[in-house]
């Protein structure tokens, strides 16, 4: 081989490489990005949703804390009862928005069975507060409460089993990585 050719396929050996060398740096570049972007979305993601979601399951351990230790209808217990509420009324509809659908959907039982513990707590006030005329109509109204007082704490236990898998479906949320 002369020295021409052994010169012309040494320069293409040494572009082939350089080339090879750029397809690989660029292939390791694009990856890097990639990995960026990913745990770009998780930060992104993540601190809503974390921040929405500890709020729904503070607002909701509190109405069941309210509701261990006072009675609808008690005046300590309507206002903050009504502020945990309104909160987590307000945490749904930030969830609603962050997503994804199953957190969603068990956010809405968690509310779902918050709305329903206040109807009753709020009918078991009204059946209470009655003025009965006869003893016959007394008796009825005792009947009346006793059962709203049952409807109240089956509402209550709805609620506090709705919580757990709300809990569960949000760390399995919080995990995702946009991957």
């Amino acid at each position: 081989m002369d020295a021409g050719i052994a010169a012309v396929c040494g320069a293409l050996a040494g572009s082939v490489a350089t080339i090879g060398a750029a397809f690989a740096a660029g292939w390791w570049q694009r990856e890097g990005a990639r990995i960026a972007v990913r745990a770009e979305y998780r930060r992104e993601r993540r601190q809503p949703r974390h921040d929405a979601y500890k709020e729904l399951i503070s607002a909701a351990s509190e109405i069941m804390e309210l509701s261990k230790y006072s009675n609808p209808g008690q005046s300590e217990f309507d206002e903050p009862f009504e502020a945990a509420i309104v909160r987590l009324k307000e945490t749904w509809l930030e969830i609603a928005l962050l997503g994804p659908q199953n957190v969603v959907d068990l956010g809405s039982e968690v509310q779902r069975a918050a709305l329903e513990m206040k109807r009753k707590a709020r009918y078991m006030v009204l059946v209470g507060n009655r003025v009965a005329e006869t003893p016959e109509e007394e008796g009825r109204n005792v009947v009346a409460f006793s059962e709203r007082m049952g409807e109240y704490g089956t509402a209550r236990d709805r609620l506090s089993a709705s919580i757990p898998p709300f809990r569960k479906a949000a760390l399995v949320a919080l995990d995702e990585d946009g991957g």
